[in-house]
Formats: structure tokens, C-alpha cells, sequence
């Protein structure tokens, strides 16, 4: 497995949140588990790109925002013209 870049987590957390999810859900779909990568979510959650919603029974779940659907894509926009880069130099 590739090591991957925190942005590239953080993107893939907006990715899977686009539907509610619980924490556990957000850190078994990254292949990551501990507080380290919980502190993704929090940031996230901070940065006003995820929020929260109560469910009875099914608990606390994550839902990306508009704000963070706005950053997932200009990310994979950014992702796209670097690939365009590389491959332009080869």
C-alpha cells in the first residue's frame, strides 16, 4: 500500500462522507484506526467541510458539507492538472 499525503485522506474522507457515516465506518473505509486519524474528522469537522447529524440508535454520523463538496472538487481539479503536468513531461 502507497503511502498517502493527509490531503489525499482528508479528500477521500469527503469522498465516503458524501452519504452519513459513522466514525468507525469513516476510519475501517480509510484503513486507519486510533486517534491520530480520528483528528482528520475533527479538523474537518472544524473547518466546516464535514458536519454531524444525531441518529437514534445508529448514533453520531458525518456528512459532508457544500463547503466541503466546493474543496473535494477543486482538489480533484488541482489532482487532474498535476497528472496532465507529469504526463506532459514524460
Amino acid at each position: 500500500m502507497k503511502k498517502r499525503e493527509k490531503t489525499e485522506i482528508k479528500a477521500e474522507i469527503l469522498e465516503f462522507c458524501k452519504q452519513p457515516h459513522t466514525i468507525t465506518e469513516i476510519l475501517i473505509h480509510i484503513c486507519r484506526f486510533g486517534g491520530y486519524y480520528a483528528s482528520y474528522v475533527k479538523e474537518l469537522l472544524n473547518k466546516g467541510l464535514l458536519k454531524t447529524e444525531e441518529e437514534k440508535k445508529k448514533g453520531r454520523k458525518y456528512q459532508t458539507t457544500e463547503k466541503g463538496l466546493l474543496w473535494l472538487n477543486t482538489y480533484k481539479q488541482l489532482k487532474q492538472i498535476e497528472e496532465e503536468t507529469r504526463a506532459n513531461l514524460s
